[in-house]
């Protein structure tokens, strides 16, 4: 299986950083490594090694890491399909909503003022069309 630093996602975060968030995560859950490795049927060493930001995992890893820590796995590692500059010049997040046709989003980053007047514009358009 291919590690995901091959296909391209090293660009958009650092394995320190991958690390970083698996153990944030691990930590929330109270769990060490040896519990995320059980839960998430990953060796010990794969935990270990991702925690210390050494390698970033295979797909089927990441998918393995996400359940088990019960979290989207773009939360892990970013998603390939958002624009470079809005991982690299600040923070786009977004999530998407199970059964619905909605997503979460959270976006902090430095723009334009007629690109943040036309994002206030979308938000403004989509609240009105929400609301009964």
């Amino acid at each position: 299986m291919d590690n995901l630093s091959d296909d391209g996602f090293k660009n958009m975060i650092s394995k320190d950083e991958f690390g970083r968030r698996v153990y944030r995560a691990m930590i929330a859950k109270g769990w060490r490594q040896s519990e995320l490795a059980r839960q998430s049927r990953l060796t010990r060493d794969s935990i270990s090694q991702y925690v210390r930001g050494k390698s970033f995992p295979t797909r089927y890893s990441l998918d393995c890491l996400a359940r088990a820590l019960e979290v989207p796995a773009h939360e892990l590692i970013p998603d390939p399909q958002l624009p470079a500059s809005a991982q690299a010049d600040g923070t786009f997040e977004y999530r998407l909503l199970p059964d619905t046709n909605t997503a979460f989003v959270k976006l902090s980053m430095k723009l334009p003022a007629a690109s943040a007047l036309k994002i206030a514009q979308i938000v403004a358009d989509a609240n009105c069309r929400e609301k009964p």
